[in-house]
C-alpha cells in the first residue's frame, strides 16, 4: 500500500503520521505545496508562494503534474486540512474513477463553525469565516471520502452531511524531541517562567495571558515566557526552561502545544470543556482554565511546587501513551486496511484503548 499525505501540513499531523507509517514498513509519503514546513523536511516540496501570483498558471501546471504522478505511484489519499492536490478539489472525481482511496483529517478552523461553537464556548473567538461555503465545499470532498479523520470529538458536530465513517486518531508527536524535565517539588527561590507559544494571538487569548502573568508578576517572582516566531528546535529548546506552560484559553480542546508541554513535563494550563474533558481517558493531567480563571489558576500552580512536579510527570506520561506519533501510526495503518471501528458514541472510547 503506498500512502501519499498532503498537501499541506498542519502542526506536524501530517509529515509525523508519515513518519510513523515509514517506520511501521509503508510507502508513504508527506507532499505540500507552499515551501512552509516547521517540522521535518517533506517528500515533496513544490514551492508555491501566494505572493507571487503571477506565477499562479505556472502552479497549475505544476500541479497538474504532480496529479498525474501522484495519481501513478500512490493507492491512498491522506488530506490535510481540506485540500486536495488541484484547486476546487477537481481531482476527487477522477481520484475515485481510480479506485484510489480518500481521507480527509480536519484540524480545526477548516471545519469548525464560529457560530455553533459559541453555543458550547462563550470564549470562542471571533472569527470572519463564510460558514455556509465552508459547509458546502466539505460537504463536496466528503461525497468522495473513504473516511474522516478528527483528533478527538470536538469537530464531529461541525461535520456536514455525510455518509464517510468518522475515525478518531488523537494528535501526533515525535516524544523522543523532548526531555522529561519535570519541576523541583521543592519551593525554591528562583524566578518561575510562565510560556505560552500562540500561532494566532485572537485565537490563544494571548493578551489575556499576558494580562494575567502581568497582574501576578506584582506579588510573585514569575517571567512570561513568549515564544512566537521561532523554529521548532527554538521552541522544545525554550519548553525546557519552563514552570508552567499555558497553551491557549478559547478553545473547547487542547491542542499540539499542550501536548509538547505534555511531553517536557511541565504542568499545563488550557481551555478545555466538561462535555469533552469527559470524552478524553480519566487519566488527562491538563489543568482546565478560561479567561476569567486564569490568574487564579496560575496562582494556585504558583504556591504549590508539589502540584507542579506531580502535573509534569503525571502529563509526560500521558503524551507518550497517547500522542506518540509510533502509536498513532498503528491506527491509521488499520483505518487505511479497512480494519478499523469507525467512531460511534457506542465505540467512542476505542481509539483511545487500542493506543498502547
Amino acid at each position: 500500500m503506498r500512502i501519499l499525505h498532503g498537501i499541506t501540513d498542519a502542526a506536524g499531523q501530517g509529515i509525523y503520521s508519515v513518519k510513523g507509517l515509514k517506520e511501521l514498513g509503508c510507502d508513504a509519503r508527506m507532499a505540500v505545496y507552499a515551501d512552509i514546513y516547521t517540522y521535518l523536511t517533506p517528500d515533496y516540496a513544490l514551492g508555491f508562494k501566494k505572493d507571487k501570483p503571477w506565477l499562479y498558471p505556472w502552479y497549475l501546471l505544476k500541479q497538474l503534474a504532480f496529479l498525474r504522478f501522484a495519481m501513478r505511484e500512490f493507492d491512498v489519499f491522506h488530506f490535510h486540512f481540506g485540500h486536495s492536490l488541484l484547486i476546487g478539489d477537481a481531482d476527487l472525481a477522477m481520484l475515485k474513477r481510480k479506485g484510489k482511496k480518500i481521507f480527509f483529517e480536519f484540524h480545526g478552523s477548516d471545519l469548525r463553525k464560529p457560530s455553533l461553537a459559541l453555543r458550547s464556548n462563550p470564549y470562542f473567538p471571533s472569527l470572519d469565516i463564510d460558514e455556509a461555503t465552508m459547509e458546502r465545499r466539505n460537504a463536496q470532498r466528503l461525497a468522495f471520502a473513504d473516511g474522516v479523520i478528527l483528533h478527538d470529538e470536538e469537530l464531529i458536530e461541525h461535520l456536514p452531511a455525510h455518509n464517510a465513517p468518522i475515525y478518531i486518531v488523537p494528535l501526533r508527536a515525535d516524544l523522543s524531541m523532548f526531555e522529561a524535565n519535570s519541576p523541583t517539588q521543592s519551593q525554591q527561590a528562583k524566578r518561575l517562567l510562565i510560556a505560552h507559544a500562540p500561532s494566532v494571538r485572537a485565537v490563544k487569548g494571548t493578551d489575556k495571558v499576558i494580562e494575567a502573568v502581568r497582574h501576578l508578576s506584582k506579588r510573585y517572582d514569575i517571567e512570561m515566557l513568549l515564544i512566537e516566531n521561532t523554529s521548532h528546535d527554538r521552541t522544545i529548546e525554550l519548553l525546557s526552561k519552563a514552570d508552567i506552560v499555558v497553551d491557549q484559553l478559547l478553545m473547547s480542546t487542547y491542542g499540539v502545544f499542550a501536548i509538547e508541554g505534555m511531553a517536557a513535563g511541565k504542568p499545563v494550563i488550557t481551555s478545555i470543556s466538561e462535555e469533552m474533558k469527559a470524552t478524553f481517558p480519566e487519566s488527562l493531567p491538563l489543568v482546565a482554565a478560561n479567561p476569567d480563571t486564569l490568574e487564579d489558576t496560575l496562582e494556585r500552580l504558583i504556591n504549590n511546587a508539589s502540584l507542579r512536579h506531580e502535573l509534569g510527570i503525571a502529563g509526560r506520561a500521558y503524551a507518550t501513551h497517547y500522542h506518540d506519533y509510533h502509536k498513532n501510526a498503528k491506527l491509521l495503518m488499520s483505518i487505511y486496511e479497512g480494519t478499523a471501528t469507525p467512531w460511534t458514541k457506542e465505540t467512542r472510547e476505542e481509539p483511545w484503548q487500542c493506543i498502547q
